[in-house]
């Protein structure tokens, strides 16, 4: 009896070590990341939010981008959101490179490759920095083109359209892999939300109703 005893607790012992390791396992997945309230983030003044780094680099490799515009119904609600998303699409794009201007140093990897780093982030791997390459001067044409490279990495992750507003609400997202990828295509990508298919409205109709659209990566 006390053999079969000490053997259930042994056995109990192996299954809650077992349990243990596979969450420790599970907390060290790569792919594990928190989840963000895109719909709260959407709520906050246009600007960059949520920006993470690269632990050993002290690299920016992803941040979120707010942007919003008003919705104006004189020709119609269709239209009105068509152009209140470009709006905030262009508000987003804005932020972004006022962000690169004024609180990020770029270095050049490579031809087609550049790494971003906050500045004063204590995070930053000077070594790496050096590594990186000379840094581009903000007024060069080389960091206007690199500028226009990073926007085409950013990518749409969120919108809201408030009745009570009358507002589009926009969250764009800029990876460091994507922008790369996209870098080094020719083609400029589109990143605004596709136009939704069927019946557009009629020119009389103002009417705005609140919808919500979060885009998986």
């Amino acid at each position: 009896m006390r053999r079969v005893f000490a053997f259930l607790v042994l056995l109990t012992a192996l299954v809650m070590a077992s349990v243990s390791v596979a969450a420790d396992e599970k907390n060290k997945d790569p792919k594990a990341r928190k989840i963000v309230d895109l719909s709260k983030v959407a709520s906050y003044p246009s600007g960059v939010y949520n920006i993470e780094y690269d632990p050993k680099t002290g690299e920016i490799t992803s941040l979120l981008v707010v942007g919003s515009s008003r919705i104006s119904t004189v020709l119609g609600a269709a239209k009105g959101k068509k152009v209140a998303s470009q709006r905030a699409s262009i508000e987003a794009d804005a932020e972004f490179v006022k962000f690169l201007k004024s609180e990020v140093k770029v270095y050049e990897k490579s031809e087609d490759e550049h790494a971003i780093f906050q500045e004063g982030n204590e995070g930053n791997n000077k070594d790496a920095m050096n590594e990186a390459g000379k840094s581009l001067e903000r007024t060069s044409t080389k960091y206007e083109r690199s500028a226009k490279g990073f926007l085409r990495g950013m990518q749409v992750a969120h919108y809201e359209i408030s009745e009570k507003d009358k507002t589009y609400y926009l969250v764009k997202k800029w990876n460091s892999k994507t922008s790369e990828a996209t870098k080094k295509t020719k083609a400029d990508l589109d990143s605004d939300v596709p136009a939704k298919k069927g019946t557009p409205s009629k020119p009389g109709d103002k009417k705005i109703e609140d919808k919500k659209v979060t885009i998986d990566d």
